[in-house]
């Protein structure tokens, strides 16, 4: 997902704008949890992509349990319907193509679907991985199968801290693309 020079979010273009203006510049970077963003413009102005992205997830992190599932539970299971009916963000679309998800065999998609199901069964909430991975070129189906099976044995905590770490990491990809960053992590 490249953008133009023109088309690219400044640190300058945030700081500046109305909070309504600068909320809608960030749309998106949580998945269908505008609350996230909302709250970590107050900290403006910021000096750095990494101090806006320590904004955010300090606004994750400070936030009710509740509101931590609401946006764990916001997020599309992997080559999960939404992926299958078209009706993904954007940004999700973008960042299970880059996996090759939307390429996974029907074997794959029947393994992905029963391990996602049993997942949600013991948690209750969607798997959730930066499948564009540390690097963005993204994961393989391979290494997310078998992260999902990993993941399966953990306790609930810890899935909820894994969870809202890697919704970070996903935020932290979408505002480096955003802002024609580097996607490595920072």
């Amino acid at each position: 997902m490249t953008l133009s020079n023109t088309d690219l979010l400044t640190l300058d273009r945030v700081n500046a704008a109305s909070p309504e203006d600068a909320a809608a510049m960030l749309v998106g970077l949580y998945e269908h949890s505008p609350w996230v963003t909302e709250v970590a413009l107050a900290a403006r102005p910021f000096d750095s992509a990494a101090a806006l992205k320590h904004a955010m997830s300090d606004a994750v992190r400070c936030a009710p349990l509740e509101a931590q599932l609401a946006l764990i539970r916001a997020h599309p299971e992997l080559a999960g319907r939404a992926m299958q009916s078209g009706t993904l963000t954007r940004e999700s679309s973008h960042e299970q193509a880059t996996s090759g998800l939307t390429q996974a065999s029907p074997d794959e998609l029947q393994t992905l679907h029963a391990l996602n199901a049993e997942y949600r069964a013991r948690f209750g909430w969607p798997f959730v991985l930066a499948v564009r991975g540390a690097t963005t070129r993204g994961l393989t189906r391979d290494e997310i199968i078998a992260t999902l099976r990993q993941r399966l044995v953990s306790t609930p905590q810890v899935e909820i801290d894994e969870c809202l770490r890697q919704i970070d990491r996903i935020a932290e990809i979408r505002l480096h693309d955003r802002m024609g960053l580097s996607g490595e992590a920072s």
